[in-house]
């Protein structure tokens, strides 16, 4: 048996396994023979969903190519299949483990992405990478300890408290890099909403509070923190900026969209604002569509994938954008491509 189907093989073991035993765990406990002994089952049962279960699971995955840590968000799971299934006078295992060893799980779990975060953060300053910033390392710290969805959801919460919080300083583009934000109408559209979300919230509030202050509150709470989210948007397009560095194109659109490029991959750099009728593999890479014209367009030899917020993925043969200065932008491509 040749290393790929062996690996595929123990793949299809874990997911079976965890399946099977899954639904062994809710027969049992609704099974009959579990209500004559549910205080020594309900704790083998707690055994079962806490440790047992997610070690097989880690033996099985250990030479495999899924992420160790996937253990973690099973471990979750298993607690929060217990609380729901165990009657609540059998759960004093369960309550033990979410006063003592969860905490433990999740100072790990950040422990383990902020030691990877430094790492490449040094890495990065020791060879003097200048395509890299906070998004990158964060995202590459994240995707190399979590699994994949959880990674992207992180990265996109964090990097929004980021750019909206605490990044205020003013960052210049360099000779490689191209902004797209100040000839656009994207900042004034995106700071509108906030605006508007800040204004409806204040009336929804009053309104709400008339009846449950409470609810009222929480709303406000929601409201607000979606106005962080757009404000983080648009301050991450004034830091972010597309760049061709050793004949990779990166494109970015602050923290909502980014892709990258090997310049050998370009068929054709269009200097237009036509209308591009809507088909497949063909990309605009701001989320806000067509109300963001565009003024270049990227013809390329092959697919290409454009990343989005929460790991969002879309492929594309042509990509629709707005660079500022887009002749010079064409220029140095150009030279690039031809070098």
């Amino acid at each position: 048996m040749t290393v790929q189907p062996a690996i595929n093989h123990r793949r299809y073991l874990a997911f079976g396994f965890l399946l099977s035993a899954f639904l062994f765990i809710v027969w049992l406990v609704k099974s009959p023979y579990f209500h004559k002994h549910p205080s020594d089952l309900s704790a083998a049962v707690t055994a079962d969903l806490l440790l047992i279960i997610p070690l097989i699971y880690a033996l099985l995955i250990r030479k495999t190519n899924i992420n160790k840590f996937t253990v973690a968000p099973l471990v979750i799971l298993g607690m929060f299949m217990a609380s729901y299934l165990l009657p609540a006078g059998q759960q004093h295992w369960l309550h033990i483990f979410k006063l003592y060893f969860f905490p433990l799980i999740e100072i790990t779990s950040l422990s383990l992405i902020i030691c990877k975060f430094v790492t490449l953060r040094k890495q990065f300053s020791y060879s003097r990478t200048s395509g890299s910033d906070f998004f990158d390392m964060l995202q590459k710290a994240c995707y190399a300890t979590l699994p994949r969805t959880l990674a992207a959801v992180l990265v996109s919460e964090i990097s929004v408290l980021y750019y909206s919080l605490f990044n205020w300083k003013t960052r210049r583009p360099a000779c490689n890099e191209f902004t797209y934000h100040q000839n656009s109408g994207s900042p004034a559209l995106l700071g509108c909403m906030v605006f508007m979300i800040l204004i409806e919230s204040t009336a929804m509030h009053l309104l709400v509070a008339q009846y449950n202050t409470i609810i009222a509150w929480i709303l406000t709470g929601l409201s607000v923190y979606t106005a962080l989210q757009f404000w983080g948007y648009t301050r991450a397009l004034t830091k972010r900026y597309i760049s061709v560095d050793d004949q990779q194109l990166i494109i970015r659109y602050g923290i909502m969209a980014q892709t990258h490029i090997h310049v050998k991959h370009i068929q054709e750099i269009e200097l237009s604002s036509r209308e591009v009728m809507p088909r497949v593999n063909i990309c605009q890479l701001s989320p806000l569509g067509r109300l963001e014209a565009h003024n270049v367009i990227l013809h390329l030899k092959r697919s290409h994938i454009l990343y989005g917020l929460f790991g969002k993925r879309q492929k594309f043969n042509t990509l629709l954008l707005h660079v500022d200065n887009q002749q010079l932008f064409k220029t140095l491509l150009d030279a690039a491509i031809n070098a």
